[in-house]
């Protein structure tokens, strides 16, 4: 099951977030406001702690993420 979900994650990160960015003119870099994307940073931590653990990491993660915020990265 773990596999499943870094499989997931890690095709969203390879194709469709680039397709995503690419889609909108928006440049990679200002995607995300953290240095580790979040989705790069989902995989770390399910990997670490598990689907469950990590997944409630993942997601306290995305509600703090602001993809259009134009300050300095974290």
């Amino acid at each position: 099951m773990k596999t499943i979900f870094l499989g997931i994650l890690s095709f969203y990160s390879n194709f469709i977030s680039i397709f995503i960015h690419q889609f909108l003119g928006v440049p990679p870099s200002r995607g995300c406001r953290f240095e580790v994307s979040c989705s790069k940073y989902a995989q770390q931590v399910i990997k670490e702690y598990g689907i469950l653990r990590g997944s409630l990491k993942s997601i306290k993660r995305l509600l703090t993420c602001q993809p259009f915020f134009h300050g300095k990265h974290i």
